[in-house]
């Protein structure tokens, strides 16, 4: 998997950030599903979300 886009959003009055992680290129096939790729997928979403706290948000998508 690859990070397409990262985005993070602060609403107007800076009481709420939202961060978006945008992922494609996975390497799945419908119907297929290596048996670790769940704890895959969280170990990569874990740590691309460690890596940008400069601005911790309140709610995360990906």
């Amino acid at each position: 998997m690859k990070i397409l886009f990262d985005e993070t959003f602060t609403s107007t009055d800076g009481k709420q950030t939202s961060r978006n992680i945008w992922y494609g290129y996975a390497e799945i096939s419908w119907g297929v599903c290596e048996n670790n790729f769940m704890d895959n997928l969280c170990k990569i979403i874990k740590n691309d979300l460690s890596k940008n706290t400069s601005n911790t948000p309140t709610e995360t998508n990906w």
